[in-house]
């Protein structure tokens, strides 16, 4: 999980710094065309990373969207990874739950020194 976290932040890093420095446009000439590329880096990872499956959404300027696989879902058995499969998020989630409840504190709905109690209630499994 740690070497696809990694590759999808260097991938970010790269995408964010070609399109920092790019001169002109890319242009794409078909979505086609970008999905076949796009599928055969992910294979090409597949094939050099230590990773059972991985998906990746896609959402285009224009505001067509699309989702490529690679990989199983599960190795035992052979499934193939579908675009549409779920995958656990690991820790990424704590990031964006922090982040949000800052935000929340800086626009005065709620105080960081406040007990979670206050807004979720006495559940005992949280609290």
């Amino acid at each position: 999980m740690k070497q696809i976290t990694r590759i999808l932040v260097l991938l970010a890093v790269c995408l964010a710094v070609s399109t920092a420095f790019a001169q002109q446009p890319v242009v794409v000439t078909g979505t086609n065309a970008l999905k076949k590329e796009l599928q055969a880096k992910l294979e090409e990872w597949h094939k050099a990373g230590k990773f059972p499956g991985a998906t990746l959404g896609v959402v285009l300027a224009n505001g067509e969207s699309f989702g490529l696989a690679v990989g199983y879902s599960d190795r035992d058995a052979k499934t193939p990874m579908r675009p549409t499969d779920l995958m656990l998020a690991g820790s990424t989630g704590k990031t964006f739950a922090a982040v949000t409840a800052l935000q929340l504190v800086k626009e005065g709905k709620i105080g960081l020194d406040d007990k979670v109690e206050k807004y979720l209630g006495a559940e005992q499994w949280y609290s």
